[in-house]
């Protein structure tokens, strides 16, 4: 019997996804977007929600999300000196799903923290009271 055709990763939609989470920092300042009490939050807020990241690095990863249609940037209010705000899009919303996937998977195989094993971190709690429409899995 042939062997099928290996995968073009470039072309493969699982390794297209992967690309825009997989670099350091996305999915956390994904999940901090998703628990943001009005929905966005300012560079500064990120940098101390996340105090590990550098400005630079933070400024690249926002891009990237941006660029990628999982966030957009808006002016909090135009009449005040600029300030840039983020929060997610429809389809960053949507992430929710990838992250309750990804939860189920690490509870039943590997983690072993009480906390996630019994949905009290605060990510999990905030998406399950705030994004029922949402959700697709659970």
């Amino acid at each position: 019997m042939d062997m099928p055709r290996l995968t073009n990763y470039q072309e493969c939609s699982i390794w297209n996804a992967l690309e825009i989470i997989r670099p350091k920092w996305a999915i956390q300042i994904i999940m901090e977007l998703i628990v943001a009490p009005d929905g966005s939050l300012a560079f500064s807020d990120f940098e101390k929600l996340i105090p590990d990241i550098n400005p630079r690095m933070l400024s690249k990863r926002l891009k990237s999300l941006y660029d990628h249609k999982i966030i957009e940037k808006f002016i909090e209010d135009p009449s005040k000196p600029k300030k840039i705000r983020y929060r997610l899009t429809k389809a960053g919303k949507s992430f929710v799903n990838v992250i309750l996937a990804l939860r189920t998977w690490s509870v039943e195989n590997i983690s072993e923290n009480e906390e996630c094993k019994n949905d009290m971190c605060r990510h999990i709690l905030f998406i399950k009271q705030n994004f029922k429409d949402m959700i697709k899995l659970a």
